[in-house]
């Protein structure tokens, strides 16, 4: 399917309907939206690196993606690094605010090679800072870290997945990100 400029996010893993509309991907050409469940997608110009964004170039930057044949293997997965700017708590759980960056796609944790994580070379500074909503269960063990993390302005690192189709969250979240891991890092 990929040539150098045509490809799709995704293969094994359906882009939810209410996120088709929303996500884009960048190049080193510009910015194009994406079409259909797989995330069917034609670059201007080839890219060895690639920017998902939702809502467009001037929205939340999600994840890097390596450029690669077929498809570029996209989960749902979401990883960035930041702050948390603000809880939101309810009876269903909490809505966390996070300010930061998506991480590289070599950072610490994202590859096989566990060196000592340092907060700063895992973030794509290149791309401006923007703002990620991630839902957290209430009997969720992340919940007091996240809770600390916020009380002491520590940075950290969310690695998590976006909604499942079906999801109530969407009718509740306009970019349902569900947490999954946590790494903090001292100031």
């Amino acid at each position: 399917m990929n040539d150098e400029m045509s490809g799709q996010l995704t293969q094994h893993w359906t882009i939810p309907p209410a996120a088709q509309q929303m996500l884009y991907i960048q190049g080193a050409g510009g910015t194009f939206p994406i079409e259909g469940e797989y995330g069917l997608f034609t670059l201007d110009v080839p890219s060895s690196v690639i920017t998902l964004y939702w809502g467009g170039e001037d929205g939340t930057a999600l994840v890097r993606l390596r450029w690669q044949p077929d498809n570029l293997d996209w989960d749902g997965s979401v990883c960035v690094g930041g702050y948390i700017d603000a809880i939101h708590f309810n009876y269903s759980g909490a809505i966390l605010y996070l300010g930061g960056h998506p991480l590289l796609v070599d950072a610490p944790g994202k590859t096989a090679n566990y060196t000592k994580p340092v907060f700063n070379h895992g973030l794509a500074t290149d791309l401006k800072e923007s703002c990620t909503t991630w839902f957290l269960p209430p009997e969720s063990p992340l919940m007091s870290t996240v809770q600390l993390a916020l009380a002491h302005n520590l940075r950290v690192h969310f690695m998590g997945h976006l909604a499942d189709h079906g999801s109530p969250w969407w009718q509740i979240m306009t970019l349902p990100l569900l947490l999954q891991g946590v790494m903090v890092f001292s100031s």
